[in-house]
């Protein structure tokens, strides 16, 4: 009889055990997913030539918005983990811009730094389908700053001028 309830209370501590084990499993596997789901919600950036940039912000009419960045740059990596994956931010930017992230100091980034200089990182810039800069920032925006410089570029009268 002690036999017995010994091997009972075994299997009521084992069942209980894996209860708890498939229960933290379900956690973090539903942690993980929604942790994967908010890494993907950034600013759609194009890996596009240059020149083909170009012409496809004049067949859309849009303002090319351009990461000018460098591999080491710190407030380079926080810019793209925390303002570029803002909710608004990617919204508005993906809505009315071609955006454009390049390292200057690769390919066709040596040319761009040069022809735009740009010398400090990250330097953000907004420039229209002809080539010419609306706006040029240099150091890490939050959310808030870069909305409100993306909304200046991107303004009818500003684009006019």
């Amino acid at each position: 009889m002690r036999n017995k309830v010994s091997n009972h209370a075994s299997l009521q501590g084992l069942f209980s055990c894996m209860i708890v084990i498939g229960c933290c499993l379900l956690m973090t596997t539903t942690t993980l997913a929604q942790n994967k789901h908010a890494a993907k919600e950034t600013i759609s950036f194009t890996d596009q030539k240059w020149a083909d940039v170009l012409k496809l912000a004049k067949q859309k009419g849009r303002v090319i918005f351009v990461d000018a960045y460098a591999a080491w740059c710190g407030p380079c990596k926080d810019l793209k983990k925390q303002t570029f994956t803002n909710a608004k931010v990617t919204a508005y930017f993906n809505a009315h811009f071609i955006s454009v992230s390049m390292d200057m100091e690769k390919g066709e980034g040596l040319t761009f730094a040069n022809q735009f200089a740009v010398d400090s990182y990250p330097t953000l810039l907004f420039i229209d389908s002809n080539g010419r800069v609306l706006r040029k920032s240099e150091g890490f925006l939050d959310a808030g700053q870069l909305l409100a410089l993306a909304s200046q570029a991107n303004s009818k009268n500003y684009l006019s001028q």
